[in-house]
């Protein structure tokens, strides 16, 4: 038995190619004469090596399972050998996960699953694992998905990204037909499509047309595809390139704004951020705190918030939302507004005042009708720098439902919805 593995990516190896086919070929054998003491000695030895999970996921429990459907399909296995091969697999897969050590967290939800139809979870796991070990909250599904079962629970849980295995071709039709389910409603997740069914760019191209985000038959191409989409550059192979790129910008803006190197220890302690943090006070309430920097001037930014009509480029379309009160609004101090939205497809109207209009520093909206108990929610402008901006939110509410219903959707809902704001407002000034 090997010992834990803490993961970091001074901790990680990549294996040599020499020892990567040594490892493959022997579990292979070890597969195929269905010896599982042996198969997990190989898994452990890889573990103690120190090596990543990907290249045990996928260089090698996958690489030889691969081979055994292969040799499966062309007649080379019997079902029974294919099935007993893919059973230890399964507990090699489960022995490498446990073995892993990550406190990384992402706040990021995902759902994985093979399609309607299809009966193979080795590739559906093998992905969710590789999630799991990149920060995410997987709820891995297993194997022949129906579709209308699976479009629920989407629908429920509002996951950030839905991962589809497809491993043969006979069940294209289906995982097209369940990417054209999920993506039929306003709420729609990022889907990822992956598996064996997919190495022709003929399936890719239908997939892709039916609505599918990412379309790969290599599991390590998706992670490094979504890490990229959700900019969470955060994998052992990519954090010293991002490590440098980002020291090569600071510098660089260092120069062009002369400011010095102990200046810049003392702007950086001054301005340092911290984004979508919500926290329980022993009140009962719940505090939430964003905070961003915005390259403009102060009162441009501010004036961007004071008009309303911007409020739609800063909330996600899933929300449906729409202003009510007939425009033009002129901003100011007991000022009334009403909204309307949608929450996990419910409508909701909203009515707000402002009780606090102190442009171009300060303004506070405050719920009079609407979703929650109660919700104040404070807007802070403050110009640290020539042309840089910090905006800084604080939003304390009470919510009519339980813990549990907080922690499951209300907290998630207003972290993806002030890290959609936070993005857009980046896009728009930075």
């Amino acid at each position: 038995m090997c010992n834990n593995v803490y993961m970091s990516p001074k901790n990680l190896a990549k294996p040599k190619n020499s020892d990567l086919d040594k490892h493959r070929h022997a579990l292979l054998e070890a597969l195929l004469a269905g010896d599982s003491l042996r198969a997990t000695e190989l898994v452990d030895e890889a573990i103690s090596n120190k090596w990543e999970p990907s290249s045990i996921y996928v260089n090698i429990v996958g690489h030889s399972m691969a081979e055994i459907g292969a040799m499966w399909h062309r007649g080379r296995l019997t079902i029974a050998e294919e099935h007993r091969a893919t059973q230890i697999a399964f507990r090699l897969l489960a022995h490498a996960q446990a073995s892993f050590i990550t406190d990384h967290r992402v706040g990021l939800k995902a759902i994985v699953t093979a399609v309607e139809g299809d009966q193979h979870m080795v590739g559906g796991l093998t992905f969710a694992d590789l999630l799991r070990f990149e920060g995410w909250d997987v709820d891995y599904l297993g194997a022949d998905m129906p579709i209308e079962d699976l479009y629920a629970l989407v629908e429920s849980t509002r996951p950030d990204l839905l991962g589809l295995s497809v491993t043969l071709p006979e069940s294209l039709d289906s995982a097209m037909r369940t990417v054209e389910r999920v993506k039929s409603n306003g709420f729609s997740p990022t889907v990822v499509v992956g598996g064996g069914a997919l190495t022709e760019n003929i399936f890719r191209k239908r997939m892709s047309e039916v609505g599918a985000d990412f379309v790969s038959s290599n599991s390590l191409e998706a992670v490094e595809w979504i890490l990229e989409k959700f900019d969470l550059g955060f994998s052992a192979r990519t954090l010293d390139a991002m490590l440098a790129d980002i020291g090569q910008r600071i510098q660089s803006l260092r120069k062009e704004r002369g400011i010095s190197q102990g200046d810049l220890a003392t702007y950086t302690e001054n301005t340092r951020e911290t984004l979508n943090t919500i926290q329980s006070l022993r009140d009962g309430s719940y505090e939430l705190q964003s905070r961003i920097l915005l390259e403009a001037r102060v009162d441009e930014v501010f004036s961007f918030f004071a008009d309303p009509t911007n409020l739609n480029q800063i909330t996600p379309e899933w929300l449906h939302f729409g202003i009510v009160t007939p425009m033009p609004i002129s901003m100011s101090a007991d000022v009334t507004i009403e909204y309307k939205l949608k929450l996990r497809l419910i409508p909701v109207s909203w009515k707000s005042d402002i009780p606090v209009w102190e442009p171009p520093l300060k303004f506070t909206d405050r719920q009079i009708r609407g979703p929650y108990r109660s919700w104040i929610h404070d807007h802070l402008f403050s110009e640290i720098q020539p042309n840089v901006t910090s905006v800084e939110d604080r939003v304390r509410y009470r919510v009519p439902t339980g813990r549990l219903a907080h922690f499951l959707f209300v907290k998630r809902d207003l972290l993806k919805i002030f890290n959609y704001r936070a993005q857009t407002l980046k896009g728009i000034f930075n």
